[in-house]
């Protein structure tokens, strides 16, 4: 018991010589910050947080915006696709090096809710951004659709299904529609007349019976006066 007493006694003695060592310690280093301090203290800090926000700010830029698309390529979107499945058209032609913020950038920006049909050119170098921004606008590149020599409609129409979004059956429906053609003025049975060998611009989601109005237009055109009168001197 003596013994403890001892070293309390000392302990607390110990204990009135540190605490003023220490207090004065405390007390000039709070009276140098107060001097200098606070705003060296406060500009590191403010210095410091703009690195750290700078450099999260580069990285996410880049991820996101910087150069995704790997190669130029015409990629074609069909009615009713949904965000994953235009994901796995991009996968299956190795478009983009990195799929997932294309996703999540996607979903941001709300293409998923947005989702065009058609055929659309992609450039090397782009971002997701701006490969978001031309499937979200719609705006199409136009395919060449071309024809020569066709004995009947369901060869035209296979051939057209082959170079655009809809089927033959489709086509062979607009082509002998009698609606279709009377939207025309033509005859269904004088259509076929309309359409002249060549190769066309169209946009690959063009319904059937838009292609059927647009090769009348083409077929007047060709058509004009001089070349009329020429068949009519040939006979």
């Amino acid at each position: 018991m003596i013994g403890f007493l001892k070293n309390k006694q000392a302990t607390q003695k110990l204990i009135r010589k540190t605490v003023p060592f220490f207090r004065k310690i405390f007390d000039t280093t709070r009276r140098l910050v107060r001097k200098a301090g606070w705003k060296r203290l406060a500009l590191a800090a403010t210095c410091l947080i703009l690195l750290i926000g700078s450099l999260v700010a580069y990285t996410l830029h880049k991820r996101y915006f910087g150069p995704n698309v790997v190669k130029s390529q015409l990629i074609f979107i069909r009615q009713g696709e949904n965000l994953a499945s235009v994901i796995k058209t991009l996968k299956d032609n190795s478009l983009l090096e990195n799929y997932n913020t294309f996703e999540r950038l996607a979903r941001w920006k709300d293409y998923d809710t947005n989702i065009h049909p058609g055929a659309f050119r992609i450039q090397t170098g782009w971002s997701n951004n701006q490969l978001i921004n031309v499937l979200s606008s719609g705006a199409q590149t136009p395919v060449m659709v071309t024809f020569n020599y066709i004995r009947t409609r369901e060869e035209l129409a296979g051939r057209l299904a082959r170079q655009m979004e809809y089927d033959s059956a489709a086509f062979l429906a607009a082509l002998k529609s009698d609606s279709v053609a009377q939207s025309t003025g033509m005859k269904l049975a004088d259509l076929p007349v309309i359409f002249l060998p060549n190769t066309y611009s169209f946009y690959w989601t063009t319904h059937p019976a838009a292609f059927v109005t647009r090769m009348k237009r083409e077929y007047d055109a060709f058509w004009n006066d001089l070349r009329r009168q020429k068949a009519k001197s040939l006979g």
